[in-house]
């Protein structure tokens, strides 16, 4: 009989089903969604610009979150629902304010946004409804 004992794993070290992505976030790892299964930098400042998020816990990315300015707040959140790769819903702050100027929803999930829904003078009331 032996009398090894099996050490459990580190809180920091990741779950089992999320190991082996190169630009998973890192540390802590956390036993529920979101995870972020990509991370994106593209001008190489060490600072992720876009990140691939599993929401739902099926290890499938399904958001995507885009930081293109570097201040720590995102101007696009694109939301796949269905797991077929395009975004069903989409929300752009393209001015920066912290509200969504755009907002486009795929309703009937065929892969083609039906609707656009804009803010353009920015008050919190959309003034723009447009069947695409």
């Amino acid at each position: 009989m032996s009398d090894s004992v099996h050490p459990e794993p580190s809180p920091k070290d990741p779950p089992a089903e999320h190991s082996g992505h190169s630009d998973v976030v890192e540390p802590p790892y956390v036993d529920e969604p979101p995870y972020a299964v990509e991370t994106a930098d593209f001008d190489g400042n060490g600072y992720s610009e876009s990140a691939l998020l599993d929401t739902d816990g099926d290890n499938v990315g399904d958001t995507i979150v885009q930081d293109f300015t570097e201040d720590g707040e995102a101007e696009t959140i694109a939301y796949d629902t269905d797991g077929d790769g395009f975004s069903e819903t989409s929300l752009s702050d393209l001015d920066q304010d912290g509200t969504a100027d755009t907002v486009f929803a795929d309703l009937d999930q065929d892969g083609v946004h039906d609707l656009s829904v804009t803010d353009s003078d920015q008050n919190g009331i959309p003034d723009g409804f447009t069947v695409l």
